[in-house]
């Protein structure tokens, strides 16, 4: 749970999209999944799943079922069961097994569980199931790297997450080490104080994401446990400071004098401690009794406030309460060691919160513009009022595919973008059967560089489609484009070379249309809107 919730926290259509590469013993990062899935316009719908597997060769097929598909069903599967936590059909995978039985992913528990077909009907959903096939081993691009750029980061989570209860638990050992038995108290504290900034981070997740599924189910939910209710009402926060940020402070504080304490055995400290319990107790009763007139209870605020009352139990048994001892608290040496406990998560807090809630709510606003961006109608408009061709490129360059929605792509065979934007080309080409693409060159018939351009129109004449897609791989696709090594691959007769009559339309067409940069796109006359790029297209020439 607690890797699902900080560390690696996995949404259902994005976990399942992972199980489905693992089924296929696919290398694709999780990174990569949770990027491609969740920034498609149509995220978190089957569509975005299945234009994924499309990227990367993978064949599928969404269809309605009846029960006995089951009974013929041989390789894994993709499809829909109903959660009994959220009440609402998720993403699953389902791995067919012998004698009526199989296993699925139960996305509830984050687990396999095997179960008969007569047990898993009931709560199956036959009206969505997808298979797929890989043509071959599914690689992702750079997998290597992107692999240890992944695990890198989540080493540091875990360090992050870790470094301090395991400085807690060293600090434990050490106390009873040097103390024995008396260490029973100050390590009880420790461990108190630990607990309640877990549970205050729990609270502090509601702030940043009050709809977190996980953070509900920790919470629990029904008619009478609502943490929502609470931690959404005027009275979760004082002077505009939400009383989970108020809490975590607490702890954190108490946290670190409690570790001050173990490592220094100063009774002044111990007293700091009892005091600043002290005057946290009044907050249990403002809390519950607030609950109590709600008639609704936040599971986590009663922890909360059980966690106080226990602090001030070891208190009051370890005897540091000496109200004699106040004076101590004045003292310019433990007064600064008990502002810096507090300022310390403080100050971290200020800083770390409003850049969390703003990158939540960053990435909403992302796929609610992706969502309007890949509107059709959205686009046509604003393709419409974009600048028209004035003069057509008839024949000229060379062509790729055949179909009523024509792209035109105006590039330099030697430009890095235009060199990128190729295998986004060549995935509208495999996904779109509708669509031609005309390429055009912008460069001088005279430029010695303009041999390859050269090279590429003689072999569309000579051999055609086919073989032109497969020399434009090679040469786009290849970090070091050297033409000579080109031209040896793919011999062709001098005569067939002879094309500056064809370089010479293109760059007169290029000069009369005020091409300015390459890559330059045009769909169906139209330039693209600035706010678009070829990635976009993949999405808007499928609608």
């Amino acid at each position: 749970m607690f890797r699902k919730l900080f560390i690696n926290p996995r949404e259902n259509c994005v976990e399942a999209t992972s199980l489905l590469f693992e089924s296929l013993n696919a290398s694709v990062t999780f990174t990569t999944i949770e990027k491609r899935i969740t920034s498609h316009p149509n995220y978190p719908s089957a569509i975005c799943i299945s234009d994924f597997l499309d990227s990367l060769k993978i064949h599928n097929l969404s269809f309605t079922v009846t029960e006995e598909f089951l009974d013929r069903a041989d390789d894994p599967f993709l499809t829909l069961i109903h959660s009994d936590q959220y009440h609402i059909d998720m993403y699953t995978i389902v791995k067919p097994g012998s004698h009526n039985k199989l296993s699925y992913f139960d996305p509830d528990l984050h687990s396999w569980k095997t179960l008969s077909h007569k047990d898993f009907i009931p709560k199956w959903n036959r009206d969505f199931v997808m298979m797929f096939q890989a043509e071959g081993p599914v690689i992702e691009e750079d997998y290597k790297a992107n692999l240890f750029a992944e695990r890198r980061q989540l080493l540091f989570k875990y360090l992050a997450y870790t470094s301090l209860p395991l400085l807690s638990i060293f600090a434990i050992a050490l106390n009873f080490i040097m103390s024995g038995a008396k260490a029973v108290n100050s390590s009880m504290y420790l461990l108190l104080s630990i607990a309640g900034c877990i549970t205050t981070i729990l609270l502090l997740g509601f702030d940043v994401d009050k709809h977190n599924h996980v953070l509900k189910n920790i919470c629990g939910k029904g008619r009478k446990i609502n943490c929502s209710a609470i931690l959404g009402s005027k009275f979760s926060k004082i002077a505009g400071i939400s009383w989970s940020a108020i809490g975590f402070t607490y702890f954190a504080g108490q946290l670190l004098l409690g570790l001050f304490n173990i490592f220094t055995n100063q009774s002044a400290i111990a007293n700091a401690l009892f005091f600043t319990n002290a005057l946290a107790l009044p907050y249990t009763i403002y809390s519950i009794s607030f609950q109590t007139k709600a008639k609704v209870w936040c599971s986590l605020c009663l922890v909360v406030q059980i966690l106080l009352a226990l602090q001030f139990t070891v208190n009051i048994t370890s005897g540091w309460y000496y109200i004699s001892h106040l004076n101590t608290l004045l003292e310019p040496q433990l007064l600064a060691l008990v502002v810096l406990a507090y300022s310390l998560p403080a100050i971290t807090l200020s800083i770390l919160m409003p850049n969390l809630i703003s990158a939540k709510e960053g990435r909403y606003t992302q796929k609610e513009i992706a969502r309007l961006k890949h509107n059709p109608q959205v686009f046509d408009l604003l393709l419409k009022q974009q600048k028209q061709l004035i003069f057509s490129p008839n024949e000229m360059g060379i062509k790729i595919g055949s179909g009523n929605k024509k792209i035109i792509k105006v590039c330099n065979p030697y430009c890095i973008p235009c060199s990128n934007a190729h295998k986004h080309i060549e995935e509208i080409l495999r996904t779109n059967p509708d669509v031609e693409v005309q390429i055009i060159y912008w460069i001088s018939p005279t430029e010695e560089s303009s041999n390859i351009v050269k090279h590429l129109i003689a072999i569309e004449k000579l051999y055609g489609p086919e073989k032109l897609k497969e020399a434009l791989d090679d040469w786009y696709l290849t970090e070091n484009k050297v033409y000579d090594n080109f031209a040896m691959k793919y011999p062709i007769d001098g005569a067939f070379l002879k094309q500056e009559e064809a370089l010479g339309l293109m760059h007169n067409w290029c000069t009369k249309e005020e091409i300015s940069f390459t890559p330059t796109f045009y769909i169906n006359g139209f330039r693209i809107p600035g706010s678009y790029n070829v990635t976009d297209l993949k999405f808007l020439l499928a609608s």
